[in-house]
């Protein structure tokens, strides 16, 4: 009986996923895939904290506004210039399958400005951006995993090419920043999902 159970709740497909579908609503084709994610019952987790990226992003572009007193005001008379419509279409959705979760994002611009803009006094914009499009391979992702992360959370590498044939074991765990639920997955896949979780541009 829990043979029966479990073999109907493994996927190996599922386990294999490791890169977000990405939707523009703005393009008919792009809304009409969305429609079907939405209705297929896959999606049981939504995040959406897109008037808080707005706020950021107004804020990055008007520094000067951090230390006023009217700040607060000034970023809600920026957001009421968007309709509930608007919101909705704005930026990107992106569906991680692996999870079951739909992201609200910024474009992709707007979304590594606020990503990269406490950076802004370690790194000048043009070396950012440079990092940013540097191509960087790593093989080996036991120790390489904890370079990955690092080089994206800073906002480095939007292309990295990773390479581990080896599948996660409980020994790996001394030194790969991963939790018990991925033994077994390849070290690849496992470090390509956490990759596409801070960027889902990369």
């Amino acid at each position: 009986m829990y043979t029966e159970i479990f073999s109907q709740l493994y996927s190996k497909e599922s386990d294999l996923s490791y890169a977000p579908q990405i939707f523009n609503l703005k393009n008919s084709g792009s809304f009409l895939e969305f429609e079907k994610l939405l209705a297929s019952g896959k999606v049981s987790k939504v995040v959406d904290s897109i008037e808080s990226q707005l706020s950021e992003l107004f804020l990055t572009e008007n520094p000067s506004l951090i230390k006023k007193k009217d700040k607060d005001k000034k970023v809600q008379k920026h957001l009421m210039s968007y309709s509930k419509e608007d919101l909705l279409v704005l930026g990107r959705w992106v569906y991680y399958p692996w999870l079951n979760t739909l992201v609200h994002i910024l474009e992709e611009e707007s979304f590594f400005a606020v990503r990269t803009s406490r950076n802004k006094l370690l790194i000048t914009d043009e070396e950012q951006k440079k990092w940013y499009n540097a191509k960087v391979g790593i093989a080996g992702l036991s120790v390489g995993n904890s370079i990955c992360l690092s080089l994206i959370l800073q906002g480095g590498s939007k292309k990295i090419k990773i390479a581990d044939f080896d599948e996660l074991e409980l020994s790996n765990l001394n030194r790969i920043r991963t939790g018990i639920q991925n033994l077994g997955l390849n070290k690849a896949i496992i470090t390509a999902r956490e990759i596409y979780s801070i960027n889902p541009y990369a």
